[in-house]
């Protein structure tokens, strides 16, 4: 099996591919401890080792050496956690899906291909985000795919360099998209 850590919040994710098959797993997990020392391994303010804490560790020892846990497959769930983990990422006032919102700046030519975009990612069964904006207020997506962790930008004639510069200031585990008019 081959893991990926994709990115945390209140859940820690991951892809599994599996060697054999070569299908796509979602995993995700989280754990918490009241003796203030629990921490998300993947975040440099935790504990001094940047890990977990001893009690965290030992139910760990004791899930893997008893196979006492119970394990959640809905899929659902897995895509709703997911969804709700990714929206942390945006604005609270910016969260409204599947809604074409566009700026004064953008071009008739720009506001028509998002909402092309946009109709066919409902018709896929995608939720949306137009004119999303970071919390870190450093990025506004033309359109962010919550569920595929996925930030489409349309451009006309933007530069490679211009458009590299945009990467930069998303999530490195937040894949883009540029889709070119």
């Amino acid at each position: 099996m081959n893991v990926k850590h994709l990115f945390s919040g209140k859940r820690n994710f991951f892809e599994v591919i599996s060697t054999t098959s070569g299908k796509k797993y979602n995993v995700s997990i989280a754990f918490g401890c009241d003796c203030g020392g629990q921490g998300n391994p993947f975040n440099n303010k935790t504990i001094k080792n940047r890990g977990f804490c001893s009690h965290i560790k030992e139910v760990m020892a004791e899930i893997l050496k008893n196979d006492t846990i119970f394990v959640d497959t809905d899929y659902q769930d897995q895509k709703q956690m997911i969804v709700n983990s990714a929206l942390n990422l945006i604005r609270v006032s910016n969260r409204k899906l599947n809604i074409v919102r566009s700026s004064e700046s953008e071009t008739i030519e720009h506001r028509e291909k998002k909402e092309e975009i946009c109709k066919v990612l409902e018709i896929l069964g995608f939720d949306y985000i137009t004119e999303a904006r970071l919390v870190n207020g450093k990025g506004i997506a033309d359109i962010f795919i919550p569920e595929l962790l996925t930030v489409i930008e349309i451009a006309k004639t933007e530069s490679n360099k211009s458009l590299e510069k945009k990467k930069e200031v998303y999530p490195e585990f937040i894949k883009i998209k540029v889709v070119k008019m």
